[in-house]
């Protein structure tokens, strides 16, 4: 018998999920309370999330990021959406407008209107979806620092987690982002398997 934590040596890098988790499915519903979104999956697959999305005024997608491998499309069927792209441009789409965000642009959005009811498109999804479940359950779990924002480390987890897929700030590389994230995400693992917060 060996002795308690032999053979049980953790290893200091990262745990990195490359499968995507079947937990997202077409009639799940993505919500948050937060962005003010309601999302309910249409596909979903590693070629595809489409998802059917109802927002109400000051719904949004959160502070100007990036996504590096995927296209984001916005199909506008009843209201507004301020679309920011780029670090200054931005324009209202309509409904039965649309609009593709490629690649590594850095954006986001908000809706101008009373209301808003949209299709968005990520292509190719890979794990776009698993990180919208992961990132909307942080905010639904109130695990937020003392400006509201998402806790760091809970944010270096998701990046170590989803680093191909993960929501990048706009305004640093995203090697600073994982570079920060390493140390970040070793401390919250050893808070956790200590007991701590």
């Amino acid at each position: 018998m060996n002795a308690p934590g032999a053979g049980t040596r953790r290893s200091d890098k990262p745990t990195v999920r490359h499968v995507i988790n079947p937990a997202v499915a077409p009639g799940d519903v993505l919500d948050s309370q937060a962005l003010g979104l309601r999302a309910t999956v249409l596909e979903s697959d590693r070629d595809l999330f489409r998802a059917d999305v109802r927002a109400s005024r000051g719904g949004s997608g959160g502070p100007l990021h990036r996504h590096l491998r995927q296209e984001e499309r916005f199909l506008v069927h009843e209201g507004a959406l301020r679309v920011r792209e780029g670090i200054r441009g931005a324009r209202v789409v309509e409904a039965g407008e649309e609009v593709a965000i490629r690649p590594g642009r850095p954006h986001t959005f908000a809706v101008v209107s009373e209301r808003a009811h949209f299709t968005a498109e990520f292509r190719p999804a890979w794990e776009i979806a698993e990180v919208f479940r992961d990132v909307f359950a942080l905010l639904d779990e109130r695990r937020v620092g003392r400006r509201g924002d998402v806790r760091l480390k809970d944010v270096a987890v998701l990046i170590n987690r989803y680093p191909d897929d993960f929501f990048y700030s706009a305004l640093l590389p995203t090697a600073l982002h994982r570079a920060l994230a390493l140390p970040l995400t070793r401390r919250a693992r050893a808070s956790s398997s200590s007991g701590g917060p």
